[in-house]
């Protein structure tokens, strides 16, 4: 009997070892990323590529808020704001401040426009004008204000920021830093720092995501750049 259960145990051992060392050398990473990734993550992703969504694909910031668009509380102009109407070019008011960030400043959709942080700032000398979108660091803050909402012409720039934001600029594909968080299965730019600077990574980023799981490109760039590749690698 006792000879019995050294083997079983001997068995289970080797079998773990199988398992967690040989079974994926014979498994492509396309296999393991398909494995990696929710299937509610991946049903997110396609209806986000697919468009009608709150958010909406962007090659500058990874993704953007959908313009015109309503669900529950959820109202944003052809911008893509969550404010009142606006000039885009002229300024109606003395000062005119751009607020950029996550939910944190955008409210979520279950808080009305009038309850959100740019509603309760707007006066008859600020127009507040809410840029926040879900997920939103402060890297993606930056990079959307450099490519596009400079041109609104602010004199103030709020952005809000959490106490995850040194994480959020060195992770690039969110699932690799929140694998449980589907409803943000997005990639987003992010800096490094070089001897002439920030150094922007860039990439085809929709294009690369329109292809996973089987994106080997992606999977490389991810593991050069996103700091919280070592959770796939682990899960591996």
């Amino acid at each position: 009997m006792g000879h019995l259960v050294f083997y079983l145990i001997l068995a289970y051992i080797l079998f773990e070892l199988l398992f967690c060392f040989v079974f994926p050398v014979f498994h492509s990473d396309a296999w393991h990323l398909n494995r990696y990734l929710s299937e509610n993550a991946k049903k997110r992703l396609s209806q986000f590529l697919d468009g009608g969504e709150l958010l909406r694909p962007d090659d500058h910031s990874g993704w953007a808020n959908s313009p015109d668009f309503e669900l529950d509380n959820w109202v944003t102009d052809a911008y893509g704001a969550r404010s009142k109407p606006f000039s885009p070019v002229s300024l109606t008011k003395p000062r005119r401040a751009l607020l950029l960030g996550s939910s944190l400043i955008n409210g979520g959709r279950l808080v009305k426009g009038s309850e959100t942080i740019s509603a309760y700032l707007d006066s008859d000398d600020i127009e507040a004008i809410n840029f926040g979108a879900m997920g939103h660091q402060i890297d993606q803050s930056y990079h959307a204000y450099q490519q596009k909402l400079h041109k609104f012409n602010a004199t103030d720039i709020i952005v809000g920021l959490t106490i995850g934001e040194i994480d959020g600029i060195q992770n690039m594909f969110i699932p690799f830093r929140w694998r449980n968080e589907a409803g943000l299965p997005y990639i987003k730019p992010r800096f490094k720092l070089s001897d002439q600077g920030l150094e922007l990574v860039s990439a085809p980023y929709t294009k690369m995501l329109s292809r996973i799981p089987d994106s080997p490109e992606l999977l490389e760039l991810l593991k050069e750049n996103d700091k919280f590749y070592f959770n796939f690698i682990m899960f591996k």
